[in-house]
């Protein structure tokens, strides 16, 4: 027996939310959720990794569906089609960032609903088969007991996972769009000297960075922790940097008195 698609629509018109909802419980595809902004389009796909994400383009909010498509899709691996009801050059020029699958038009009718996501569905399946891994594991970052931070070519956040939110003490939608030196700083613990934003320096020079011995973070709320931490690019299909992944360890006090010497 086949397994049933699960699909996140994003739409911030919660009637046509609903449309697009019974159209595909129709074909008998699962609705794994509604959502009306990029922020938790974002969010929301980590969590429960759909087979596709039908995505407006116009959201309200911190950014719009083609930001949150573009990461959604090359970073987590997870196809995006675009709804739009501005079907123009200039839209379809910023949209090609993104890699969608596919275009719906507004209005649309069942059949044009049915098409597309059978089309990006069977494209989706074939893209996997020819790249078979991507540089990020979704579902390992997510339950990983150390934080996650994702920046894109600007430095400005647009995923934490769970444990991040929690070691910054600060919700994911505030974060959104700053840059990590907003949450943190971090500090070399034998000279109590700031240690530069390893971010900047990853995307532009696209080399990994790693720092084991002597490293602490303050958070805005004063805490301090002994950290490793470790930033390398993540590139698409093309070999071109689009992202930041950085993944900070706070260090037990073995680990301490092992790297902090």
């Amino acid at each position: 027996m086949a397994t049933l698609k699960q699909i996140l629509v994003v739409e911030d018109d919660e009637i046509i939310a609903s449309l697009i909802e019974r159209i595909l419980q129709k074909k008998d595809y699962i609705v794994a959720g509604k959502v009306q902004t990029g922020e938790d389009a974002i969010r929301r796909a980590a969590e429960i990794q759909p087979d596709l994400v039908l995505m407006d383009i116009g959201l309200k909010g911190a950014i719009d569906g083609i930001y949150a498509a573009r990461y959604i899709n090359i970073v987590f691996n997870i196809p995006v089609i675009f709804l739009t009801g501005h079907y123009d050059d200039e839209t379809i020029e910023r949209a090609k960032v993104a890699e969608p699958l596919g275009f719906i038009t507004k209005p649309f009718n069942d059949k044009d609903i049915y098409s597309s996501v059978e089309i990006a569905l069977y494209n989706a399946a074939m893209m996997r088969r020819l790249f078979k891994s991507r540089e990020t594991n979704l579902k390992s970052i997510m339950t990983m007991l150390d934080a996650v931070i994702l920046t894109d070519m600007k430095g400005r956040i647009f995923f934490m996972n769970p444990y991040a939110e929690q070691l910054v003490n600060v919700p994911y939608r505030s974060a959104m769009l700053h840059s990590i030196n907003r949450l943190f700083y971090l500090i070399d613990v034998r000279t109590n000297q700031p240690v530069s934003d390893p971010v900047m320096e990853v995307i532009k020079e696209s080399m990994v960075i790693g720092i084991e011995n002597n490293l602490a973070m303050i958070t805005n709320d004063q805490k301090k922790r002994y950290v490793t931490l470790v930033a390398r690019p993540l590139k698409d299909n093309t070999d071109e940097v689009i992202a930041a992944l950085v993944v900070i360890h706070v260090m037990s006090p073995t680990e301490r008195r092992l790297f902090t010497q």
